[in-house]
């Protein structure tokens, strides 16, 4: 289908703002694009890329998560800086810091603790390919630290059917996808509570955690519950989701039952009443990215 075909089918179907959109970022792409394929020519399918202490192989794509790290060297920056500042603060103040990727796709944010922290780093990813990626990318680092569970995180222990998608990034349960999977794998899911009991941590020790479940953070802080109500200092970054059938405020309210405080990332007017906070979350038709911290967590993070 051609530009002018795509352009006008969008139109009929979701109206001419969506089509304008669609095809201004298309165009914007167009740079990006070329300079993906030019990379691919030069490296194949897989490139080097360096970060702030670390090197992560990546899928050449102009689009998506791997196509961030490509050309813009970060994902998501209020995320990435706050969790460099939070992890080098609590390194200066703690004997361990465990910090958790739940959702990890490729691997950046553990790559990015890795770098930081000498404490252990564990990486959940569901999918077969990814986790084989990030596999990859701890090897290629020599991070021992690093632990990776193939396996996803939800509510109860369990197997289940887990989608893998056009585009890894959307890999996901099949009730929280509009597409059609090209294929379907079966996972291992965890709570997180068993996860953590593995790790034999010492009670005092911080935990971070990176959640990026692509629409199923509800289960996965269902499956928290031991975690929430302990006295173990927490500190959670979240991508909250949010569509015409899902929302992620869920989440957030049975985060602020167990006390804990909620601060909106990447917002130039965050509200800062919590209860406002999760109505401006259930309200959205966009994803936002939430700093959480439990009642007894000890660093005031500055917020990007």
């Amino acid at each position: 289908m051609n530009l002018f075909s795509r352009f006008v089918s969008v139109a009929h179907d979701e109206g001419l703002g969506a089509a304008l959109s669609r095809t201004g970022s298309f165009l914007s792409s167009l740079p990006r694009r070329a300079r993906a394929r030019h990379l691919r020519y030069r490296h194949g399918e897989t490139a080097v890329r360096a970060f702030d202490g670390f090197e992560m192989h990546l899928a050449v794509r102009a689009d998506g998560a791997a196509g961030r790290l490509l050309f813009e060297r970060e994902l998501d920056p209020p995320v990435t800086r706050t969790l460099r500042s939070l992890l080098g603060d609590l390194r200066q103040r703690h004997d361990s810091v465990v910090t958790f990727e739940l959702g990890a796709h490729h691997g950046y944010y553990t790559m990015v603790a890795a770098s930081i922290t000498d404490g252990p780093v564990v990486a959940v990813e569901p999918a077969p390919d990814n986790a084989a990626r990030v596999r990859a990318n701890v090897a290629h680092n020599g991070f021992e630290h690093v632990e990776v569970l193939e396996a996803a995180v939800g509510s109860e222990r369990t197997t289940r059917e887990f989608a893998i998608l056009d585009k890894s990034y959307r890999n996901r349960f099949p009730e929280h996808s509009e597409k059609v999977p090209d294929s379907t794998v079966t996972v291992d899911v965890y709570p997180f509570d068993d996860i953590l009991d593995r790790q034999e941590i010492e009670p005092s020790t911080p935990l971070v955690v990176r959640l990026d479940a692509e629409y199923h953070e509800n289960a996965v802080v269902e499956g928290m519950t031991e975690t929430l109500a302990s006295d173990r200092p927490v500190y959670l970054l979240m991508e909250i989701h949010s569509s015409d059938a899902y929302s992620g405020h869920t989440a957030l309210e049975r985060l602020r039952e167990h006390g804990f405080d909620l601060n909106l990332l990447g917002s130039e007017d965050p509200p800062t009443d919590p209860d406002e906070l999760v109505a401006d979350v259930r309200g959205r038709d966009s994803n936002v990215e939430v700093l959480v911290r439990s009642p007894n967590a000890g660093v005031d993070v500055p917020l990007e």
